[in-house]
């Protein structure tokens, strides 16, 4: 199923990102704020590389 099926708005956006990589949902208010945060380290090595348990 896909994530936008299950989140919606922004947290969908985020979470699929983190998921495939495409930061293309993310708006730049978020972004900008992930930067403010310093998580943006975690977009720049989402889809194939983080491992999520179950």
């Amino acid at each position: 199923m896909h994530v936008h099926d299950r989140l919606a708005g922004s947290a969908g956006g985020i979470a699929a990102a983190f998921a495939t990589g495409d930061r293309g949902g993310i708006s730049q208010e978020d972004e900008d704020a992930m930067r403010a945060s310093g998580l943006t380290h975690l977009l720049s090595i989402s889809g194939l590389h983080p491992t999520f348990p179950k």
